[in-house]
């Protein structure tokens, strides 16, 4: 008989994968935000980055979207803080925010 605690081991696992999933369009985009900014600053003109960060918030709704519904797919995790915590844990060490260095 599978114990509870290996079944949602497995569903952390999964869970994370699922986050990484959702994270990845927004991540990708970030990084070309924070291109921009740096080209901004070098050149001034701040049109780009108006364009990129439009783009990005388009991009981070969708994620919102995508999340919500991970909340539906795993509502055990959902409930429970630790779970949630190890979900976060685990999708950081397999899809790290881009943005990690400049949250400082």
């Amino acid at each position: 008989m599978f114990s509870l605690s290996v079944v949602a081991a497995d569903d952390t696992v999964q869970a994370a994968a699922d986050v990484c999933h959702c994270l990845a369009e927004p991540y990708q985009h970030a990084d070309t935000v924070i291109a921009a900014l740096s080209e901004a600053q070098s050149s001034g003109d701040l049109s780009t980055v108006t364009e990129a960060q439009d783009k990005l918030m388009s991009v981070i709704n969708s994620a919102q979207l995508c999340m919500e519904k991970l909340q539906e797919k795993y509502p055990h995790i959902n409930r429970d803080q630790q779970l949630q915590a190890e979900v976060m844990k685990l999708a950081e060490e397999q899809c790290p925010n881009p943005l990690g260095n400049y949250a400082q």
